[in-house]
């Protein structure tokens, strides 16, 4: 266990990867979602607005969103030879982890001019955004 803690911290999962042994397998659990609040919001939004094409630009924030999110699991048993197989997933999610970060704060740049632009759009229609 103490090898795969070790490996998550190389790769930079250990903050985004829960990692647990339980009768010979080694389960670890990676969850990346910067923008779980924000998905959140984008959703009540949706609800708000009467346009059909604002509605489909906030659905398609919102899988943009979606896309910079990880959420896998990996699944291996503590057997001679598994190391390798272990570091092989844990290289392509550690590649995927940073892809959703490098995407981070494009997505939340164009978040932060959708709100505004949505809250203006909402004061003017007479609805409460807070």
């Amino acid at each position: 266990m103490d090898y795969v803690e070790k490996l998550l911290r190389e790769m930079g999962l250990s903050g985004v990867c829960k990692a647990d042994l339980k009768e010979g397998t080694i389960r670890i659990a990676v969850r990346y979602d910067p923008f779980y609040a924000e998905k959140a919001r984008i959703k009540r939004l949706i609800n708000l607005v009467d346009s059909d094409e604002l509605r489909d630009q906030l659905n398609h924030l919102l899988n943009m969103m979606e896309n910079a999110s990880v959420y896998t699991t990996v699944v291996v048993a503590e057997i001679p030879g598994a190391a390798w197989r272990l570091r092989a997933n844990l290289e392509m999610i550690s590649r995927r982890v940073n892809d959703a970060k490098s995407r981070v704060p494009g997505i939340k740049a164009v978040m932060r001019k959708v709100d505004s632009y949505i809250k203006e759009y909402l004061r003017a229609r007479g609805k409460n955004v807070e």
